[in-house]
């Protein structure tokens, strides 16, 4: 499977990117520092998998994940913040997100959440949940 790792911090996007790619049966084809950039990387790749940060300059993840869910409905979007409250999750997941995965257990969870969602479930992280 083919991941874009979206996240404003250059340290986040490049400890996801090591992560997902010690995985064989995901690479990650890209990175992106801004919902803009993802929507544009999306647009050219159209990878299966984008993990996708909230809280970034210029165009927010939760605008970038509508636009992508829209127009790309077979790309999953898997959240990847801090920002856990009940009405963002809900308000992520009706933009089309497929999973909600908290910044601090991606570790731990986000391979699990990128297999599940590429399946067609849905992935809520335990410490979101």
């Amino acid at each position: 499977m083919n991941v874009l790792v979206v996240d404003d911090h250059k340290e986040t996007r490049k400890a996801l990117a090591d992560l997902i790619d010690r995985e064989e049966d995901l690479q990650v084809v890209g990175t992106a520092a801004d919902g803009q950039a993802a929507i544009d990387h999306v647009e050219k790749q159209q990878p299966d998998i984008v993990i996708m940060d909230l809280a970034m300059p210029g165009v927010n993840g939760m605008v970038a994940t509508d636009i992508i869910h829209n127009a790309y409905p077979l790309i999953h979007v898997v959240v990847l913040s801090n920002y856990v409250g009940k009405h963002l999750v809900q308000a992520a997941l009706n933009r089309g997100a497929s999973g909600y995965i908290r910044k601090d257990r991606a570790h731990e969870e986000l391979i699990t959440g990128i297999r599940t969602v590429s399946q067609g479930r849905i992935f809520i992280g335990e410490a979101v949940a």
